[in-house]
């Protein structure tokens, strides 16, 4: 179950940061400086899509997420797991504030 959550979370964070990408490009109408996650923070942090509080965990997800694709690791699984809900929590405020 832990590793299922975790897999979701590697796909969710990816959709989020990537729907950011595109609202800020199609909604916004904003010219995108590169495509890295954490560029598209950066740009949603200064566009005021996000706050800072938000752009750091977001942060912290992306960091999370890149550990998660390069190596299995019990200890670090369940370090991850414990942060699942806040990360969601994030992406569920962000989305309900922005309600296209």
């Amino acid at each position: 179950m832990r590793d299922s959550a975790i897999q979701r979370f590697e796909y969710s964070i990816d959709t989020f940061w990537k729907f950011l990408k595109i609202y800020l490009q199609e909604i916004k109408k904003i010219d995108i400086e590169g495509s890295s996650p954490r560029s598209i923070l950066r740009q949603s942090l200064h566009n005021q899509i996000i706050n800072e509080d938000e752009f750091n965990t977001l942060i912290s997800g992306i960091v999370d997420r890149n550990l998660t694709s390069h190596s299995y690791n019990e200890e670090l699984a369940e370090k991850i797991i414990q942060h699942l809900p806040l990360y969601y929590s994030k992406m569920n405020t962000i989305l309900q504030r922005i309600q296209i």
